[in-house]
């Protein structure tokens, strides 16, 4: 027991970080790393920031603040290293500890790091790959200090974007880089929000749409569509149709792309877009005050001749600015959201690899709307995918078009509105409507409703079957309709009508089952009281 301690005095330099008593910061030996063979340099380094970061991380808030000028110090000493320069692992470390120090504790020495970080951006000092590292390690870490703690340095936003923007030009040959400036552009814009300068807003709204759509690296189009959704949705100078037309464009560029995690982020801009303007009120024509216009006598100004007694709607109109007019704030209804979508959808021009984009697209602004729109918007968000999509000609005319555009639809209504959105409320509102507008439908009973075609009832059937296997019991509400209605049904010449019936059928009848089972253990545990009897005896 007693070699215990001179056993771990022998290496007491490894061992020292970990073991200071009063004050356990831990402090580089630049000179140690520094004679190191290179091949060991990197794990020397590594160790230390892991060290370090455990540390940091352990601290409280009065601790942060107390150690906060001793750690931003040892932070920008690795951060500035010649050899060797920051790996991915050590950035990532490096932007933790920042943020948790500025974010937990005080931000008095907030503005100078920000500011000694951007230095380090704009430096000019390009020439080798461990100047690209560091610079690379510096733009990681602003977006980490954003995102921590930018709302205390809004004013110097416009400084850092600038710097990560000019930054991005030199960054041709580094897709890793290019990647990281995004990211850190997405996290200043969370933060900063609607304080965003409109100028900095614009240059990186036109570099990140650039990017999107001809990088020839998948990051740094993954990182340059979450920068886009992240300026629509925390930003406002967006919200106008001319804006929306140019996104809409770069993101069916970019969704037509071979990698599924480009297609998804894509996908998930363009639904941000949509579902934040979003609303089913009519737009007001009238929401900014119309000026009377007069017919002008003459072209002389007739500001000094006007006399005292005439009425302000006698006072000539001023001549508009020749300039733009301001576009007006784009406002879209469901039915416009998924006609968006749905027509770029059915092009013969668009690719599978696409379609399957824009579908992920559906998935993302049903899920991002709430259950009580999905709930009251059921049969037009049914009727679309059936008859805009799955009814369109150039679906139907390629068995391969029609089978995928079918499973979409498939998981849209089945997987995602059936079961994540809705309620069970709402999935019993759900399959009555589809009985009553669909199913019952068939054959044709009213001449002003159509018949359904056999596409639309195949994803009805489809749909109706997976709310009765998920409701179960509950069923019980629309036994005897659904029952009727997929007795009328079964009756349909298509096979394939008739197979999706058949199926509907058996999911119903094990639903009747289990409701039998369930009634009858009711009854059975039933039991009165041997005094109720004797009471009505």
């Amino acid at each position: 027991m007693s070699s215990a301690g001179p056993a771990s005095s022998k290496n007491g330099s490894n061992e020292l970080p970990s073991r200071i008593e009063p004050s356990p910061t831990p402090e580089l030996d630049v000179a140690k790393l520094q004679s190191l063979p290179s091949e060991q340099q990197d794990l020397y380094l590594l160790n230390f920031v892991s060290i370090l970061t455990k540390h940091v991380e352990s601290l409280e808030p009065d601790d942060c603040t107390a150690q906060q000028l001793y750690l931003k110090k040892e932070l920008f000493q690795i951060l500035n290293l010649a050899a060797p320069p920051p790996t991915r692992v050590i950035r990532n470390n490096l932007g933790r500890c920042l943020a948790h120090v500025l974010g937990k504790g005080d931000r008095k020495l907030l503005f100078e790091t920000i500011n000694e970080l951007v230095g380090i951006i704009s430096s000019g000092k390009t020439k080798t790959e461990g100047d690209f590292r560091t610079k690379h390690a510096a733009v990681y870490c602003l977006g980490d200090v954003f995102a921590a703690a930018g709302d205390s340095a809004i004013g110097l936003h416009q400084l850092a974007c600038s710097s990560m923007l000019k930054l991005l030009k030199s960054a041709q040959n580094n897709a890793g880089l290019r990647a990281a400036i995004f990211k850190s552009l997405a996290k200043l814009v969370g933060m900063i929000q609607t304080s965003m300068d409109e100028a900095i807003a614009k240059d990186i709204w036109k570099q990140a749409r650039s990017y999107a759509s001809s990088d020839k690296s998948i990051l740094v189009q993954i990182s340059a569509c979450k920068c886009l959704k992240m300026l629509c949705k925390s930003t406002l100078y967006y919200d106008n149709s001319s804006d929306f037309e140019s996104l809409k464009s770069t993101i069916f560029k970019t969704i037509d792309s071979a990698s599924p995690l480009v297609r998804q982020a894509a996908a998930e801009c363009l639904a941000e877009a949509l579902v934040k303007n979003h609303s089913e009120e009519a737009p007001v024509d009238n929401d900014t005050p119309k000026i009377k216009k007069i017919k002008r006598q003459n072209t002389k100004r007739q500001s000094m001749a006007m006399g005292p007694g005439m009425d302000d709607e006698e006072i000539p109109s001023r001549p508009e600015s020749p300039g733009p007019k301001k576009s007006h704030i784009l406002v879209l209804t469901l039915a416009e959201m998924l006609k968006v979508l749905s027509t770029q959808y059915v092009r013969l021009s668009t690719s599978n690899k696409a379609r399957a984009g824009i579908a992920i697209c559906y998935t993302r602004i049903f899920k991002s709307m709430s259950e009580r729109t999905v709930e009251k918007m059921y049969m037009k968000i049914v009727d679309h995918l059936t008859v805009e999509l799955l009814g369109h000609a150039n679906i139907t005319s390629n068995r391969y078009r029609l089978l995928s555009t079918r499973k979409f639809v498939q998981i849209i209504l089945e997987d995602v509105i059936g079961h994540s959105v809705l309620g069970e409320s709402g999935q019993i509102d759900a399959a009555n409507a589809l009985i009553n507008d669909i199913l019952k439908n068939y054959p044709q009973v009213i001449k002003e409703r159509a018949e359904p075609s056999k596409h639309t009832l195949i994803a009805a059937l489809s749909a109706l079957s997976s709310l009765i296997k998920t409701l179960g019991s509950a069923a019980n509400v629309f036994a005897e309709s659904c029952r009727d209605a997929l007795l009328q049904v079964l009756q349909h010449p298509s096979y394939a009508v008739q197979i999706y019936t058949s199926y509907c059928l058996r999911t119903f009848t094990l639903a009747s089952i289990a409701m039998s089972d369930n009634m009858h253990e009711q009854r059975e545990s039933r039991t009165e009281p041997a005094e109720y009897w004797e009471k009505l005896a």
